[in-house]
């Protein structure tokens, strides 16, 4: 599941936690800040950051976790380009979960520019949250 913190994600968020229950698997919650060059991040500092981003996430999914106890998360947080990220997630995967905010010319007025992505490179199903 990609999540980003949007009413989208959170939609994305309850499905995936629904569709883990349902096939009795684990949940891997992937956050990925978006494209730009690491090169001059420190590993330190890229420590730091993925606490201080990791934070917020996590009690929301903790929130998530009591509603659907016999789920487990394992939380991500990478620095990356969003969808090139989720796709590289997928291997393995049985599902993905995205949302769409609806974002990125023609296309993502349909279902965004990284779920568009997503939905077109990954070799399992794909579920395309939109907010209603």
């Amino acid at each position: 599941m990609g999540t980003d913190g949007s009413p989208a994600s959170e939609l994305a968020t309850e499905i995936a936690f629904r569709e883990a229950v349902l096939r009795g698997v684990d949940l891997v919650a992937l956050h990925v800040l978006v494209d730009s060059d690491m090169s001059g991040l420190f590993a330190a500092e890229w420590s730091a950051l993925q606490a201080v981003v990791q934070k917020p996430i996590a009690e929301r999914l903790g929130a998530w976790e009591e509603r659907y106890p016999g789920v487990s998360v394992n939380l991500e947080v990478q620095f990356d380009r969003p969808a090139d990220a989720l796709i590289a997630a997928s291997e393995g995967a049985q599902l993905v979960v995205v949302g769409s905010r609806g974002r990125g010319g023609f296309t993502g007025m349909l279902l965004g520019s990284v779920s568009s992505a997503v939905a077109q490179e990954v070799r399992v199903p794909v579920i395309v949250a939109r907010p209603r």
